[in-house]
């Protein structure tokens, strides 16, 4: 049975990175190893340790590490509807245990974009792309607490750009409008962002640009 004591006192980043359950070139030689589901617990094990992942993700890696050691000849043959069965079961293990924890997952990764000034339909389309669904999605970024506003005004600062910008500030206006606009932003909000005066808890405070 999996448990936390086969991951010893290691995080999940920086962990071992020694084999990862596929051999070596060396064991090319060798009789395939028949995949069970103590091989699928050994896979998820070391990528756990050094990646913090979703079910989603852990799933796809699982099947993605399993096919290509199919191809290289390092596994023998196996049921598909039986490596699907034990994948599901070495994931749903981790989630009870507390390994896997999707709405912790999604929840930081939401925080971290926010803090790095993502917009609102930047953050949900990275956490789909991970496999995270709707609802959960809407519910990491909503407890982030930020608003797209603040967040473009942190991507605007962070890229030193409307009001943050020491010299040519007017010439580039329609291009800093443009990069907050790509940046998933309206076209609206990105104006007020660009063209608002730098706020004081930034220096001595500047003029709006149309002033």
């Amino acid at each position: 049975m999996w448990s936390k004591s086969m991951f010893g006192s290691g995080a999940r980043r920086g962990g071992s990175t020694g084999d990862d359950g596929c051999g070596s070139a060396a064991a090319a030689a060798k009789p395939p190893r028949p995949i069970d589901q103590t091989l699928i617990h050994e896979m998820a094990k070391r990528y756990l340790e050094r990646y913090e992942a979703n079910a989603h993700r852990v799933e796809n890696f699982l099947a993605q590490k399993i096919a290509r050691g199919l191809r290289a000849g390092w596994y023998a043959e196996v049921d598909p509807d039986a490596l699907s069965a034990m994948i599901a079961t070495t994931v749903s293990t981790a989630q009870r245990i507390g390994l896997i924890d999707d709405k912790g997952y999604a929840g930081r990764r939401a925080a971290s974009l926010s803090r790095r000034g993502k917009s609102a339909s930047r953050i949900a389309l990275d956490l789909r792309s991970r496999g995270v669904d709707a609802d959960l999605t809407q519910s990491a970024i909503a407890e982030t607490e930020t608003t797209d506003a603040e967040r473009a005004r942190l991507l605007a600062r962070r890229k030193r750009i409307g009001p943050w910008r020491s010299v040519a500030r007017a010439e580039n206006r329609d291009k800093d409008i443009a990069r907050l606009c790509r940046a998933g932003f309206s076209p609206g909000l990105a104006k007020s962002v660009i063209d608002a005066p730098l706020p004081d808890s930034d220096g001595e405070g500047a003029p709006p640009l149309s002033e």
